[in-house]
């Protein structure tokens, strides 16, 4: 597994964006916020974000077609851009998860924080991790690379982002 080192600052809210309730086209500006859960976001121009979309960011800058930091709580998936909108699952993103899903025997338990696609048709996957809270990669993260088997010959690389 690659790690990736940034300094963003790290920012603990005292209260929890609700995302996984969020539906396609709403923005997670807009999203319920409870103070019974708690989360940790990075510093951005706009204020704190999620660190995923701070990643996807950098992929969008970095030439990605697309990508995504997902949210899986209470039986939903949520994906959401890096502009902080809620994606619809269609097109190339329904076939990503759809892979995903085939290549985790049916299931999308461990989905990785950020996924996106170059305009290859690579797949990208990356994991974040936050030292001020000791989060660090679990057993089930540790793979570096997966091979997708859809005829396509495309790799999918895992990374994570530590700030």
């Amino acid at each position: 597994m690659n790690l990736e080192h940034r300094t963003w600052k790290a920012v603990r809210c005292d209260s929890y964006r609700k995302t996984y309730r969020l539906n396609p086209g709403e923005s997670w500006w807009d999203s319920e916020i409870t103070t019974k859960q708690w989360e940790t976001l990075v510093e951005a121009d706009e204020g704190p974000i999620p660190v995923g979309a701070m990643i996807a960011r950098e992929l969008e800058e970095m030439g990605a077609a697309w990508a995504a930091f997902t949210e899986m709580w209470a039986g939903r998936r949520v994906l959401v851009g890096p502009d902080l909108i809620c994606l619809a699952e269609d097109g190339s993103i329904a076939v990503l998860l759809a892979e995903l899903e085939r290549l985790n025997a049916g299931s999308l338990g461990g989905l990785p924080d950020v996924v996106g696609q170059w305009p290859d048709g690579r797949i990208i996957l990356r994991e974040a991790k936050c030292r001020a809270t000791k989060d660090s990669p679990k057993a089930n993260q540790a793979q570096d690379e997966h091979s997708c088997d859809d005829g396509q010959d495309r790799a999918c690389r895992r990374s994570v982002a530590r700030i």
